[in-house]
């Protein structure tokens, strides 16, 4: 399976051995132009000299956006993967057993901070940050 065509998720015990892989089709989004120029542009703000170099660096970018940008463990050693979040959308979650069977998935109605959230006892656990920028602990029962 290609990074074009989902993604893979390979466990590891503490010999190499794989123990665990976890497939999930996916369709890729394209990086666009207007991604490159957005890029370009955010760059030249701190550094308005090195339009070059933002140039430069924006030619190796992979033609297709990630797919996921975050995974954690919760207590029950489930998988939660978050796919890429786009500029002021929320997170979904696919969750996976430890066996590697899918559990379900849950969409957040709010955006956590970059750290990953925490799961324990049925309840998610996430920071988030006002508009002014004061953090505040956010407290989710998932119910079940």
């Amino acid at each position: 399976m290609s990074d074009r065509e989902g993604y893979r998720i390979v466990r590891r015990n503490e010999e190499g051995d794989t123990v665990l892989v976890v497939e999930v089709d996916m369709p890729p989004e394209p990086v666009t132009a207007d991604d490159r120029r957005a890029y370009v542009e955010t760059f030249l703000e701190r550094e308005p000299e090195e339009r070059r170099l933002a140039e430069e660096l924006v030619s190796y970018a992979y033609s297709h956006k990630p797919l996921i940008d975050q995974l954690f463990l919760d207590d029950e050693r489930n998988l939660w993967v978050r796919r890429r979040l786009d500029e002021g959308k929320t997170p979904e979650y696919t969750i996976f057993r430890p066996d590697g069977s899918l559990a379900g998935s849950v969409q957040l109605a709010f955006r956590p901070s970059f750290v990953p959230p925490r799961v324990r006892d049925g309840r998610l656990y996430a920071i988030v940050a006002d508009d002014f920028g004061v953090q505040q602990w956010v407290r989710v029962d998932l119910g079940g």
